[in-house]
This record gives structure tokens, C-alpha cells and sequence, in this order.
């Protein structure tokens, strides 16, 4: 029979180091682990980039409009933890809002870990309006002497506004206007060039002739617009296009 091993054999040495060693390895371990853990830690996104971003959309977007005067940023809560995108942030407005005033814009995120968060901004800027020189009355054929060109802040400014008086002149007031009052479109038509009772040429145009003949115009009517008239030869009423002051195009 083998011999057995006495129960009070000595440790032996070699043993005690081995254990040492495995035990320093083990620590060295969880220590690379736990700062390779810290450097995958989850990096947030600078909220400043954010604001940023915003700012550079204004400027580029906004500018051609008007004047900007000043554009203030509302601070971001600086508890919001967002994922760092590794792409160029996105911002555009919400839909339905003015283009100066109070404003809110929307940037996201499309990598990863997408977001989107909502930035409230109070932009202000100017713009040249056309205005009234004096009193006009309904019915007025716009002159450059009857408009004022003047500086207005945009967020006040009505829908439609002009901002050269060369679009204003020839147009005719659908109502009266106060002096220095803003031209929007909704106060103003295209003038008439035809007058109800005056005589006018019938133009039928078929495309390989052309055959002119007297009418009467019935309506007033402007370039573009759809009027009765009637054929002075058969005294037929038909409705035709005016196409300038002495011209209206009828179908055979």
C-alpha cells in the first residue's frame, strides 16, 4: 500500500505563493474591468451644441426675411441627460407658427440612440413694409406716390405684406386705406383693364388662325379674369379671357 499522507504534513510553500498570485491576478482583473466600465460610460449631449444648432439655423433661415435684431434662446434644464449624437443635429420649426416672436424649434437626433427635444426662442427682427402715403379709397389704381416704404417689426406684421412698391403699382384697393396703414394683399385686386360697356375686340385663336370681330364687354374685367361679352354681329353672349385693355379671347 501507498503510504498516506500524514494530517500534519506542513502547507507547502509553492502553495501559499500561488494563491497570493491568483489572488493580485483576480484584483488586477476587476480593476481593468471596472475602468474599461468607466471609459463605456454613457457621454451626454452638450447642451450648448444644442443652443448652437438653433442659432445657426435662425441666422441661415431666418436672415433673408428681415433684419434681425436679436434672437434669445431660452436655457436648457440642465438635468436633461441626452445621448451624445454622433451626427449633425437637426432643427426645424414647429409647422403653423409666425416667422419672428416667440417660436419654437424642434432638434433631433437621427443616430443610434435617436431624440428629439423642443428649444423655445424669442426672435426679433425688422422689415420694409409698404404703407399709405395718404387717405385712398376703394376703388384706387395704386401710383409709387401713393406708398411709403417704413421699418416694421416682423412679429406685428399682417399676413401678405409688400416689400416693394413696384408689386403695388397698377393694383386697385378693394377698400379704403388710412394714411400710413400697411398694403396687405388681402386690400388689394388686380386693377381692370376692361370696362362694362366698352367695346372690345374677340379674339378666337385655334391655333392655326387667328379671327378677330367687335364685342361689347359686359363686366369689368382684369388681365387673366373670365367676362360675358356679347358678339356685336350675332349678338350672341359668350364668355371670353381678358387679355389686355382692348382684347378678349373667346372659344369657337
Amino acid at each position: 500500500m501507498l503510504p498516506q499522507p500524514s494530517l500534519n504534513t506542513p502547507r507547502r510553500p509553492w502553495l501559499r505563493v500561488a494563491t497570493g498570485l491568483a489572488s493580485r491576478s483576480l484584483y488586477a482583473i476587476a480593476s481593468l474591468l471596472l475602468c474599461a466600465s468607466a471609459g463605456a460610460a454613457v457621454k451626454y449631449q452638450s447642451l450648448e451644441e444644442i443652443r448652437a444648432a438653433v442659432l445657426d439655423y435662425v441666422k441661415r433661415e431666418y436672415q433673408p426675411l428681415g433684419k434681425i435684431t436679436d434672437i434669445e434662446i431660452n436655457q436648457l434644464d440642465p438635468r436633461l441627460n441626452l445621448p451624445a449624437c454622433e451626427q449633425p443635429l437637426s432643427v426645424a420649426p414647429l409647422a403653423g407658427q409666425r416667422r419672428a416672436g416667440n417660436a419654437t424649434f424642434g432638434v433631433r437626433c437621427d443616430g443610434a440612440r435617436p431624440w428629439t427635444v423642443y428649444v423655445p426662442v424669442r426672435i426679433a427682427s425688422t422689415t420694409t413694409v409698404m404703407t399709405a402715403a395718404t387717405a385712398l379709397a376703394r376703388g384706387t389704381v395704386l401710383k409709387e406716390s401713393d406708398l411709403v416704404p417704413i421699418q416694421r417689426d416682423t412679429a406685428t406684421l399682417p399676413h401678405g405684406y409688400f416689400t416693394r412698391a413696384e408689386d403695388l403699382v397698377g393694383m386697385e384697393l378693394r377698400r379704403p386705406l388710412r394714411p400710413g396703414e400697411i398694403v396687405s394683399q388681402a386690400a388689394v385686386t388686380v386693377a381692370a383693364v376692361v370696362a362694362r360697356g366698352q367695346q372690345v375686340l374677340l379674339v378666337v385663336d385655334d391655333g392655326a388662325v387667328t379671327v378677330s370681330m367687335k364685342g361689347e364687354a359686359l363686366e369689368d374685367g382684369a388681365p387673366g379674369e373670365r367676362i360675358q361679352v356679347r358678339n356685336l354681329s350675332s349678338r350672341r353672349v359668350i364668355q371670353g379671357e381678358v387679355l389686355d385693355r382692348h382684347r378678349v379671347k373667346v372659344a369657337l
